[in-house]
């Protein structure tokens, strides 16, 4: 009688062994899943700013001024507008960025004008219609910002509106 109890106790451990592998299992399976999850939203998030700013920006008629809230994701810390038409020379200091990519690409004259700055390398893309006031406009920005649009024709002015 006595074998059969240990062969009970080993039968017994063999089933907890297999809970806990189950669970675990488990566990990295959801671990994975939110993990993806989350960077799909991410992703979403951006792809959502550029098409609202895209939409507004090249759709401003002329004579048109807009003031515009746009929520950036939280993986941003700020964002970065470029226009390559308006002399750095003559506008002086603020014809910087604190984000070195985005002053390389400006003095390079890289083709895109948005510049999404986070701790990773910046995203960036090219709205055609975009003009600024100054060479750099970055915003430095947790959560949402205001632009003020203006439709000048073919172009649209963007500026930063303060709270």
């Amino acid at each position: 009688m006595r074998k059969r109890g240990k062969r009970a106790q080993v039968d017994q451990v063999m089933v907890y062994v297999l809970v806990a592998v189950i669970v675990v299992i488990i566990v990295l399976f959801g671990y994975k899943a939110i993990k993806g999850m989350k960077q799909k939203a991410e992703i979403a998030s951006s792809v959502q700013l550029e098409t609202k700013l895209r939409s507004d920006i090249e759709s401003m008629g002329k004579g048109s001024i807009v003031v515009e809230t746009y929520h950036i994701p939280t993986k941003y810390r700020g964002i970065c507008f470029l226009d390559y038409e308006v002399d750095a020379f003559l506008s002086g200091p603020s014809a910087a960025s604190p984000d070195p990519v985005v002053n390389n690409a400006y003095y390079d004259e890289v083709k895109e004008n948005v510049y999404l700055i986070s701790d990773d390398p910046p995203e960036s893309y090219y709205i055609h219609t975009l003009r600024l006031v100054k060479p750099i406009e970055c915003i430095d920005v947790q959560g949402t910002f205001k632009l003020k649009l203006e439709g000048k024709g073919a172009t649209t002015v963007v500026t930063y509106e303060n709270a």
